[in-house]
């Protein structure tokens, strides 16, 4: 009998565990998140719902399909995170970075690779294929070696960049009894372009002949019936960011993510749900990546659970804290997370997290020292650093969440609490914001004091026409803000913009709509000064006493904590959520 299927949801509260930890083995989360793991098992006969022990017992074929050879995902380091342990090791320097397609990608500097002795010998056979995603961003004069088990006819088969095009070539092919050499498929055409994120996929058949090649999605015109039967066994190791066995040179120059090696040949479907979902991982989704949350857009929030009909209690056939229902004829699995107002809705196609209450409860909770929300007042809404205004106090319901406080050049807040506060080495403030007048005067958005009379800053500027933008910090050797600046925020639209500090690396980064800026990113270093001055919002601050803000602000955080890009996308894209 075949057995209907359902999807059932995995609750997990990871605390205090590092991004690169996994949970069982299987499942990894990034500090302090509060992650919902779904995957597909059979129902029962009589429709009934799976216990507990069976759910997450399925849980382990979910993640790990037969075809898998080899998984890389970069995030921290160049382990094989399949269960088949083909683990590589670092020649040159490892360095990850935020800037990827999921969690974190390596870095790959023109004298780095990744080299996997475990597939020397290895027979690949007649159904092979390969996913990566790459960015080249330097060294366009030079041929460059993505993923391969060796060079051009000295391995079974490789994907290389050319220096056509300005450095867009990609290249690559398979090596067989009747296809000696690689390079079967040679896109140009400026296809794959430079300093941006593009995925790659090679699929080969050698039972029906064929090869196909597809970037971005979409398969790519190349020699498809060039070979035939079984790659040949060659004795080279599996390298990433580098030409392979049998050249010395052509490294990478540029980031690399998200490496899949598969003992089948992929479909385009295949390579449509890699390309669309690279945060999806075997059917095993982590609704913790803000990707996920992005792609939903504003469907999250045209739709409404909190109906009496609903959520039906009573008529739930699971005893797991989990609620079944129908819904348009769609099978509904829902879990309700008091302790956070989340809720967690699923139906066949779709996955959902909804924030139910209050906005300002983060999952880093206890990192988070402020959040003010403007919906009717200037209170802190997590702790008690309430703010004082000064002149007229108007909300608008022009405004990212619920409303906005509108300034009129002449209102601000002042939050005395924060005078001779210890800001430390970890910082992070985000806020949204809309000029949408007075284009000459300089204006302030937030800060701790004006320039070099306080400790941070937030301001904007008279040129771009009024959309010019600049932030810092102060410390020991750095005396004055605008670290960053010459950003430019167009008037008349709603912007965000966050900034983070790391004093122990000396790194300053600030974003704005969720793309990192170009700035003084190693301005400072050490802890950020403490001074007798008050946070302001809507003016420049102690020390100035003018340049008001004109136009609204909405949802505004501050951290002690350092905000990583995944957090600020969370900010970006669900700006009304739980952060």
């Amino acid at each position: 009998m075949v057995r209907p299927i359902i999807t059932f949801i995995l609750l997990a509260l990871l605390v205090d565990l590092s991004y690169c930890q996994n949970l069982n083995g299987l499942l990894s989360g990034g500090s302090d998140e509060n992650c919902v793991y779904i995957f597909t098992i059979p129902r029962g006969d009589e429709g009934s719902c799976p216990s507990l022990t069976e759910a997450a017992g399925s849980l382990t074929e979910a993640s790990s399909p037969l075809s898998l050879l080899a998984y890389y995902p970069l995030d921290c380091d160049s382990k094989d995170h399949s269960d088949n342990g083909r683990h590589g090791a670092n020649i040159g320097s490892a360095l990850y970075s935020e800037d990827a397609k999921c969690g974190n990608s390596r870095f790959f500097n023109g004298a780095s690779k990744i080299q996997v002795d475990a597939f020397n010998g290895f027979n690949w056979g007649q159904a092979f294929s390969v996913s990566v995603w790459i960015k080249r961003t330097g060294q366009a004069g030079n041929y460059q070696g993505v993923v391969n088990n060796g060079y051009y006819s000295t391995g079974s088969w490789e994907i290389r960049m050319g220096r056509e095009d300005g450095g867009t070539m990609i290249g690559g092919g398979v090596v067989t009894s009747n296809s000696p050499r690689t390079w079967d498929y040679q896109i140009t055409g400026r296809v794959l372009t430079l300093d941006e994120w593009h995925h790659v996929v090679m699929a080969y058949d050698g039972a029906d002949g064929s090869l196909k090649y597809y970037i971005d999605g979409v398969e790519r015109n190349g020699d498809e019936s060039c070979c035939s039967g079984a790659l040949l066994v060659k004795n080279t190791p599996l390298t990433i960011g580098q030409a392979g066995s049998g050249s010395s040179t052509e490294y990478f120059y540029g980031f690399i993510d998200e490496v899949k090696l598969f003992a089948e040949t992929l479909t385009a479907d295949d390579v449509s749900k890699l390309y669309n979902t690279p945060f999806l991982q075997d059917g095993l989704l982590s609704l913790c990546d803000e990707m996920y949350h992005s792609r939903l857009g504003d469907l999250i929030y045209g739709i409404s659970l909190f109906d009496s009909n609903f959520f039906n209690e009573s008529n739930s056939p699971c005893s797991l804290g989990v609620e079944l229902t129908y819904r348009d004829n769609n099978m509904v699995i829902a879990f309700v997370d008091k302790r956070f107002m989340l809720v967690y809705l699923l139906t066949a196609t779709l996955a959902i997290a909804f924030s139910s209450g209050t906005q300002c409860q983060p999952n880093n909770r206890k990192r988070l020292l402020a959040c003010y929300p403007f919906d009717g007042d200037v209170k802190d809404h997590w702790k008690n650093n309430t703010g004082f205004l000064t002149g007229n106090e108007e909300y608008s319901d022009d405004s990212i969440c619920g409303t906005s406080l509108h300034f009129d050049g002449a209102t601000k807040i002042t939050i005395d609490s924060f005078r001779n506060f210890t800001w430390g080495e970890r910082f992070g403030v985000s806020v949204w914001f809309k000029r949408t007048g007075r284009r000459i005067p300089y204006q302030g958005i937030v800060n701790s004091g004006y320039y070099d009379a306080g400790c941070w800053e937030i301001r904007m500027g008279r040129e771009y026409g009024g959309g010019f933008l600049g932030s810092g910090v102060v410390t020991e050797d750095s005396l004055r803000t605008w670290d960053y600046k010459a950003i430019n925020a167009a008037m008349n639209e709603w912007h965000h913009i966050a900034m983070s500090y790391n004093g122990e690396t000396g790194r300053l980064k600030v974003w704005l709509d969720g793309e990192r800026q170009e700035g003084g990113i190693n301005c400072c270093t050490g802890p950020i000064v403490v001074r007798n001055t008050p946070v302001t919002v809507g003016q420049a601050g102690q020390g100035k006493s003018t340049e008001y803000f004109y136009g609204f602000i909405d949802e505004l955080r501050i951290f002690k904590k350092i905000l990583t890009q995944r957090n600020v996308r969370k900010l970006y894209f669900r700006p009304c959520g739980n952060q």
